[in-house]
C-alpha cells in the first residue's frame, strides 16, 4: 500500500484525485506551475510538503507531460510514476527506453471527467463506477501494478489492462468522437437565433455540453491521436452520408435501419448513466 503521493497538476483531474485520495487518508502533495491552480487545490485538498512520495500521478496537458514523466523517474529513484494522459503509445515508447527507470512506471487513463475544467470543479467522488485504462509494461515491478490497482480501488473505479495501440483506437471511438460530434453540432447553433435557442430542449442540452471543453487541451488530444480519430470520423461521415442519401430517396426502410442501429447500440453500454 502507498502511504503519499504528489499530484503533478492542479486542474479538475488531479484535485478531484486529490479529494478522492485525502478522503482515504493517503498524504496528498499537490503541484501547478500556475500559482492560482496550485493554491486552489492544495486549499481544497489540504496539501502537504513531501520529500520521496510513494507514487507521483502526472496530470498536466500533453505538451509538458513527456518531459514531467521522464524528469520525475529520474528525480525520485524510489518512487512509483503513472501518467494519465488520453493517449499513449508515443509516450510508452519513450519510457521503454529508459531500461531500469521504466520498471517504476506504469500509464494510466480514468475514464472520468467533466464539461468544466479547473480545480474549482474538482469532486472527490468524480471517479466512481468509472472504468481506468492501463496499459501494459511487462517490465514494471509488482508493487507499481499494487499501487495501480490499490488507487484504482480507492476511487471506486474498474481497472482495465491495455496495450497503448489498443488504447488509442479504443478512445479515438468512445471519448474523442463524441467530443468532435458535440462542438460539432454545439457549432451549428451559431446559426440560430437566441430567441429560437429559448425554445431547445434538454435534447440539445445534453448533445452539446461536451462542447464546453476546454478547446486547447481538446486540440493536442485530437492531433495526438490523429491516425485513429481520423479512421472514427471516416466511418461516422460514411454512415451520416449514407443517411442523407436514404432521405433524399425518402427510403423508410434505410431510416430505420439507421436509427435502430442507435438504439441497439445505446443498449450495449452498460453502468452509469451521468
Amino acid at each position: 500500500m502507498f502511504k503519499s503521493v504528489r499530484i503533478i497538476g492542479s486542474g479538475l483531474i488531479g484535485t478531484s484525485l486529490g479529494l478522492a485520495l485525502k478522503a482515504a487518508g493517503k498524504m496528498v502533495q499537490m503541484e501547478d506551475i500556475d500559482p492560482l491552480n496550485q493554491k486552489i487545490a492544495s486549499d481544497l485538498v489540504k496539501s502537504i510538503s513531501l520529500d520521496t512520495p510513494d507514487l507521483i500521478l502526472i496530470a498536466t496537458p500533453v505538451e509538458i507531460l513527456k518531459q514531467l514523466v521522464l524528469s520525475q523517474l529520474s528525480d525520485n529513484p524510489s518512487s512509483i510514476v503513472c501518467d494519465l494522459a488520453s493517449v499513449k503509445s508515443d509516450l510508452q515508447v519513450e519510457v521503454s527506453k529508459l531500461s531500469e527507470k521504466a520498471k517504476r512506471y506504469i500509464s494510466l487513463h480514468p475514464m472520468a471527467g467533466r464539461e468544466n475544467s479547473g480545480a474549482e470543479n474538482a469532486r472527490a467522488d468524480l471517479f466512481d463506477g468509472r472504468a481506468w485504462l492501463a496499459i501494459n509494461n511487462p517490465s514494471a515491478k509488482s508493487v507499481a501494478h499494487s499501487f495501480v490497482e490499490e488507487l484504482v480501488g480507492l476511487c471506486n473505479g474498474s481497472l482495465y489492462w491495455l496495450e497503448a495501440p489498443e488504447h488509442d483506437e479504443i478512445v479515438a471511438r468512445i471519448s474523442h468522437l463524441p467530443q468532435i460530434l458535440s462542438s460539432a453540432l454545439a457549432g451549428e447553433l451559431v446559426q440560430v437565433s437566441e430567441n429560437h435557442l429559448n425554445i431547445a430542449g434538454q435534447g440539445l442540452r445534453d448533445l452539446t455540453r461536451l462542447a464546453k471543453s476546454n478547446p486547447k487541451l481538446w486540440s493536442e488530444i485530437l492531433i495526438l491521436n490523429q491516425p485513429h480519430v481520423l479512421k472514427a470520423l471516416d466511418s461516422l461521415l460514411l454512415s451520416l452520408n449514407n443517411l442523407r442519401i436514404d432521405l433524399a430517396n425518402k427510403d423508410l426502410a434505410k431510416i430505420l435501419d439507421f436509427l435502430n442501429l442507435g438504439v441497439k447500440g445505446k443498449n450495449r453500454i452498460p453502468g452509469r448513466l451521468s
